[in-house]
């Protein structure tokens, strides 16, 4: 697929460079814009910068810097609600502390990714309903 001007745009957060770079190439075959990054840290930043002009976020759970996948989710879904968000991890975590969205464990296929990315985006601002 070709990237058009009304292409979804998707920001990837994983800290394995390799798996990043999978991911975002992934998205871009498939038609989206995609951003990666490599910490929730940076992430959150780049969200603030473009006041959140993203259509959905893909972040892994545990990585390097202040705030894990979790937690960055959580700051998307209280300051930019309408952004779904899909939580990739190898890591089960704490059963207390679920994502805000949905969850998929690694490793998965790309086809079940571009599924549930697609689910989301069609959901709209019901995503996490």
């Amino acid at each position: 697929m070709v990237e058009t001007p009304q292409s979804p745009h998707v920001l990837v957060v994983e800290d394995e460079i390799l798996l990043n770079t999978v991911l975002c190439e992934a998205f871009r075959e498939e038609g989206f814009a995609v951003t990666g990054v490599n910490d929730a840290d940076e992430a959150l930043q780049l969200l603030q910068a473009c006041c959140g002009k993203v259509d959905l976020l893909v972040t892994d759970v545990r990585m390097p810097g202040e705030l894990d996948g979790l937690e960055l989710g959580y700051f998307v879904a209280e300051l930019w609600p309408t952004v779904p968000v899909l939580t990739v991890s190898g890591y089960t975590g704490d059963a207390r502390r679920r994502p805000v969205g949905p969850f998929l464990a690694k490793p998965f296929a790309i086809e079940s990714l571009m599924f549930n990315a697609n689910r989301l985006l069609a959901l709209g601002t019901q995503w996490r309903d």
